[in-house]
């Protein structure tokens, strides 16, 4: 409840405020950030937003993919598995390797272990069905964790939650790959994953055959499809070139591409491409990771001001990237680990960008803002 009190010749509202009160009005309202203030620490469920568990998106398989999942990614924690595991000399990225770690490291891999787990806690609480996590991310024991604690505490079983999980691009031997995938089900404490990706379309294969690994890691991925124990099968990072090599060999479309999108980067011939094949387009790094591009970009912050007037509710840059995301037809996976920010990614069902809104955004395209790598463009030859 918010009782508003409005006087003429006031510029702000006041909680019976000293001004001359002329005109009284009592509006009963939700407000994101009054609820953020008074709720968050205690009780993440009193934020529960409906439209984050029954609007979804389905794939070219049939299946169902929430439109809006949380991302559990961070740069420091790739790094870290990058330095202390060795996975090209067939290493997974799952073996303990806690004793080689000094202290300071062993507690800074700790802290952002617990900072996922209360992440996807508070997600899903909020509403959330879709957790995006990686092999190389090393976040599949916390989602799995957290999931198995929100499983006996709240109201959700199993087939609610959405969990995709990724082959990492150092991952291109047969039994490497297929022992990774065995770890992902133990570490997700999981008889099924709703979506597996490969990464990347890094090949190791010599010149002449390369993109052969790639192919066969996607066939092992359908195999597993076929017992049931994958539901969904897609790709990251993937370019039209792979794509069309999957389909020239005979294979099934993947269901999905994540690949890096916001209104400040937009592959534009790829995007056409997979709409046109029928494989979702889901995007990560939609906020551009709130650096200044997003955070300063005046269009943002009228249109934020434009549809917070509207909606009397306070918008920011980050809920019009993720719309304009959604009413591009994608699926986005915002990452963050702030409780606020996790509940707020997700308020953006009460309302759509206009034509014009949406046109002067797409002009932003012009940026060309990547935050992350490219592999877009990797050579194959199959």
């Amino acid at each position: 409840l918010y009782l508003v009190f409005h006087n003429q010749h006031c510029t702000r509202h006041s909680m019976f405020g000293s001004c001359g009160l002329t005109v009284f009005t009592i509006t009963l309202r939700l407000l994101a950030n009054a609820q953020e203030q008074t709720c968050a620490a205690d009780d993440v469920s009193c934020f529960f937003n409906e439209k984050l568990t029954t609007s979804t998106i389905t794939l070219n398989d049939g299946n169902k993919i929430p439109i809006i999942g949380l991302g559990t990614w961070v740069a420091s924690r790739t790094e870290r598995t990058r330095e202390y595991w060795d996975a090209e000399e067939g290493e997974l990225y799952s073996s303990d390797k806690s004793a080689a770690m000094s202290e300071q490291v062993l507690t800074a891999d700790k802290e952002e272990e617990e900072l996922f787990k209360n992440a996807v806690i508070t997600a899903v609480k909020a509403g959330y069905r879709h957790i995006d996590s990686a092999v190389v991310y090393r976040t599949e024991s916390v989602v799995g964790d957290a999931l198995q604690q929100l499983y006996k505490t709240a109201d959700i079983k199993r087939e609610d939650v959405f969990i995709t999980t990724k082959v990492p691009r150092q991952y291109r031997d047969m039994k490497q790959v297929r022992d990774g995938i065995e770890a992902s089900f133990k570490l997700l404490q999981t008889d099924y994953i709703d979506l597996y990706l490969i990464h990347s379309p890094h090949s190791d294969a010599e010149e002449g055959k390369r993109g052969t690994d790639v192919l066969n890691i996607y066939r092992l991925l359908l195999d597993y499809k076929k017992q049931g124990r994958i539901k969904s099968v897609g790709v990251s990072n993937f370019g039209v070139q792979h794509l069309q090599s999957i389909e020239r060999n005979g294979l099934p479309l993947p269901s999905v591409n994540q690949i890096e999108v916001s209104v400040f980067l937009v592959e534009e011939e790829l995007i056409a491409y997979c709409q046109k094949k029928g494989i979702v387009i889901e995007a990560y790094s939609p906020l551009a990771q709130a650096k200044e591009p997003a955070t300063s970009n005046e269009l943002l912050i009228a249109l934020a001001n434009k549809y917070s007037a509207k909606l009397d509710r306070e918008l920011s840059f980050a809920h019009i990237m993720i719309r304009w995301c959604i009413d591009k037809g994608f699926v986005v996976v915002p990452k963050s680990v702030t409780p606020s920010r996790i509940v707020a990614n997700g308020n953006v069902f009460d309302f759509q960008l206009s034509a014009e809104d949406m046109k002067q955004l797409d002009a932003l395209k012009q940026t060309n803002y990547r935050i992350c790598w490219n592999p877009l463009h990797e050579e194959w030859d199959v």
